[in-house]
């Protein structure tokens, strides 16, 4: 499971690289493992619901303040 601390550069990366979030939309298990962070099957589910959406970018980014685990679904 990712930390809260990997949780937040994936997010990072996501919120200001448009071609890392298109990979990741398109595969985000292999996105994440270029950073080095291995997501646990929720983070991983959740991941998969991401699709490049602003919303669900900018909802993570809201809910962390409750932790980044809350945001990608932590088990």
């Amino acid at each position: 499971m990712a930390s809260n601390d990997e949780l937040k550069r994936l997010t990072g990366k996501l919120m200001s690289d448009a071609s890392y979030r298109q990979r990741f939309s398109s595969n985000p298990e292999s996105a994440a493992r270029e950073l080095g962070i291995m997501l646990s099957a929720g983070q991983l589910r959740r991941a998969k619901e991401f699709q490049g959406s602003d919303t669900a970018l900018e909802n993570m980014a809201a809910q962390a303040n409750k932790g980044m685990n809350a945001a990608w679904g932590a088990e």
